[in-house]
């Protein structure tokens, strides 16, 4: 079976809306809302609990040393989420290591880079705990769009191994390339855009052993993208390429029909 999920963010400014937009989808999303509160764009929903750190056009500075404060990432939906899908399959998504780390202007000595790390896998396991009390099932993705090395993916993978979590997954909507599908931990779930997708990296996925989140439904306009049935046939769960906080809403109210007409057989134009 293939279900239907999205990224996590989303353009609304009403709660109770976003809940039901969330409740058309197979998997709902603990979502952000950007537009509602600034501290949920991707970037200032980690950087709120670093103290002397700047965050201006995806670029962090440091004023004087960094302080790393616990604190619970900001989700203004929580609890009314919580109480509209309790006790059910679930996803949530936050920034990767790799991605935050690579924001900072100026270069990071690799003490720093560790506390970074080890404070944010810690913030990552707080909250996660917390939600599995609430869900039958937990569903954690790192959102990751400046992963592109062979020494990037070994910063993620050691980052896995700090988390050790089970359903956990990558969100990617920058270009694949080999090196990064080859260093995939095989459990490790793959949300992607279909669009930037040559024929090579189309034949490794579809013969690799990752759960699949295939992007198919351009953020920009709304439209299905070009896919193989073949190809769709081995995804776990369809969805829009990317978070939809700046999509137009009156378009983005339309992404649960037109995903479910792929799980249901429709066919998408190559």
């Amino acid at each position: 079976m293939t279900h239907t999920t999205h990224i996590g963010s989303l353009p609304f400014l009403d709660l109770d809306k976003t809940i039901e937009f969330n409740s058309r989808f197979d998997i709902p999303v603990l979502s952000t809302l950007p537009k509602l509160d600034s501290n949920e764009f991707m970037i200032d929903q980690v950087v709120f609990g670093m103290k002397n750190v700047e965050h201006s056009n995806f670029q962090l500075s440091i004023n004087s040393q960094i302080k790393l404060e616990d604190f619970q990432f900001q989700f203004c939906l929580r609890d009314l989420f919580i109480k509209a899908f309790k006790n059910k399959t679930i996803k949530w998504q936050i920034l990767g290591p790799v991605t935050l780390l690579k924001l900072f202007k100026t270069p990071l000595s690799s003490k720093t880079k560790n506390k970074i790390l080890s404070w944010h896998s810690q913030n990552i396991l707080n909250f996660h705990k917390e939600l599995t009390t609430e869900f039958s099932k937990v569903i954690f993705f790192l959102d990751e769009p400046m992963l592109s090395t062979s020494d990037d993916m070994g910063l993620l993978n050691r980052f896995l191994d700090m988390l050790s979590l089970d359903n956990m997954g990558m969100h990617n909507c920058s270009e694949l390339n080999i090196c990064i599908i080859n260093k995939l931990p095989s459990n490790l779930a793959l949300s992607f855009d279909m669009k930037l997708l040559n024929d090579e990296l189309i034949d490794q996925l579809g013969r690799s052993k990752n759960p699949l989140y295939n992007g198919i439904i351009d953020t920009l306009d709304m439209s299905l993208l070009s896919a193989t049935p073949t190809f769709l046939q081995y995804a776990y769960a369809v969805t829009p390429s990317c978070g939809l906080a700046l999509s137009d809403i009156n378009k983005v109210l339309s992404v649960p029909e037109k995903l479910k007409t792929v799980t249901q057989g429709d066919k998408i134009s190559i």
